[in-house]
Parts: C-alpha cells; sequence; structure tokens
C-alpha cells in the first residue's frame, strides 16, 4: 500500500470511529507498529489528527477541519468573479462529453450556467447532482463517504469509483494556486481530486485571484497538469501555468 494511500485509509477509519486504538490501526492497515507511529507523528503535524495514549483521535469531532469554512457561509464570496468563470468554462461542454465536476462553490456556480444536456456528468457534491439531474441532465454521483462540511463525496471507495471512468473534461475548485501547483487543506480531498485529474483528458481550475499565492498543505496537482481559468491575470503564475485570464482574452482552447 502506497504511503498516501495508507494515510487516507487511516484518516478515514480515525475520522470515522472518532477514536481508535493503535492494534486496531496496525491491524486495519496491515502495517508495523513502528510504521503506524511515523504516520501518526506526519499527521498529527500536519494537523489532520491528534495522537493519544495507545491510539490516536479525530482533530475535531464535530467533523470540521479548521481550514474548512461552511459552504453555505462561502457561497456569495467573490460570486461575480466565480460566475464569470462559470459562464465560460460551460461553453467547453461538448456534445457527448463525459464530464466530472468537481465539489466546491465555484463549480457550483458552473453547474447554473451549463446548457449542454448532450452530456454526460460526474459529481462527488450531492448539492451539484441535485442541481443537475433537476435540470434534466444525465448525472451519476460518486460513491464514498460523505463530508458533512463540504457536501461532498471523499475517501478510498470514491477514488475506486473514478477509476472506472475516462472522462473527456473536468472542472475543479482550489483553496490554492502557486507556482508549487495546486493545493487543499484535506488529504482525503486532495486524494479524490488527484485521481479525477488523472483521469481527465483536459483539466480546468476555477480560481479567483484571492487563490493566487496561497498554499495548503496537501498539493493534489501540479502546475502543468491543470489549466486556470481566471477572471484577472498573473504574470507571475502565467509562466509557470497554463492560464486563461477573462480580463485579458475571451478564447477557447482546442
Amino acid at each position: 500500500m502506497l504511503t498516501e494511500e495508507r494515510h487516507q485509509k487511516l484518516l478515514n477509519l480515525v475520522n470515522t470511529n472518532q477514536t481508535v486504538s493503535t492494534q486496531e490501526l496496525v491491524d486495519h492497515l496491515d502495517t508495523s507498529e513502528s510504521t503506524l507511529r511515523r504516520d501518526l507523528l506526519e499527521l498529527e503535524s500536519k494537523g489532520l489528527l491528534w495522537r493519544i495514549r495507545g491510539g490516536a483521535k479525530a482533530r475535531n469531532i464535530a467533523g470540521m477541519n479548521d481550514n474548512d469554512s461552511r459552504v453555505s457561509a462561502r457561497r456569495t464570496h467573490n460570486a461575480p468573479e466565480k460566475k464569470k468563470m462559470a459562464e465560460f468554462a460551460s461553453q467547453l461542454i461538448e456534445p457527448g462529453d463525459t464530464v466530472y465536476i468537481d465539489g466546491g462553490t465555484s463549480t457550483e456556480f458552473l453547474i447554473e450556467q451549463i446548457q449542454q444536456k448532450d452530456a454526460f456528468y460526474i459529481t462527488n457534491a450531492i448539492f451539484h447532482a441535485n442541481k443537475l439531474a433537476a435540470k434534466g441532465f444525465s448525472v451519476s454521483l460518486v460513491g464514498g463517504q460523505y463530508k458533512g462540511v463540504t457536501e461532498t463525496i471523499i475517501g478510498e471507495e470514491a477514488c475506486e469509483f473514478l477509476g472506472k471512468y475516462n472522462f473527456s473534461i473536468g472542472f475543479f475548485g482550489t483553496n490554492g494556486v502557486s507556482q508549487s501547483g495546486f493545493t487543499t487543506p484535506d488529504i482525503s480531498e486532495g486524494m479524490l481530486k488527484r485521481k479525477a485529474i488523472s483521469r481527465c483528458q483536459k483539466s480546468y481550475v476555477l480560481a479567483d485571484p484571492s487563490k493566487f499565492h496561497l498554499q495548503q498543505r496537501v498539493t493534489f496537482a501540479n502546475p502543468e497538469d491543470c489549466t486556470v481559468i481566471t477572471t484577472k491575470s498573473a504574470d507571475d503564475l502565467e509562466g509557470v501555468i497554463d492560464m486563461i485570464a477573462l480580463d485579458k482574452q475571451q478564447r477557447k482552447p482546442a
């Protein structure tokens, strides 16, 4: 088992059960106590759990990551910019496409703008799936662990689900865009984003300028993996990341 996969499974166990003993973790992960101790030290240093005597417990019993905020509180943040990005991004969907849409408020605006009914949509966001279905679109919801804070599906089962599909195009949100790549504070969400991007022929990140030059704990994509759709150019990032800046141009990539 790869380290990142083991970390994801470990976090799923801790977050699901709130408190897990060392022996239970060793048994479930089929790993040694020394490896488990290193994993727990690393995950605690990232603020993802607490080590306790004889095991580990979830960092926040309420299930809310310190770096997350409730979706409802973020829906109005930079709304005009998100709408502009969504209007442009919706035009990129072609008839017959298989489309992946990541969770988040930027992609929520995209859902409102999509007109292409001759496409198949897959999303890990329950809100997005409901909206697409209400518009009469063909949509499938990723299966896996539900994260109430962001109203999305995450986890190992969700990654396995995505492995079945080949996407023509994918649209993603992010918590940070820098010369090092695209980041999020949550390792489980990051691994799902990474898996989805690996299954997409073309991947677009919708990022308003407030996300620029920010870096969170988990990198889910390298600079060359995605094209950014944004409302305002950033010259220092454009040299590293392919960027469609709507203040400079209105173009549709080939």
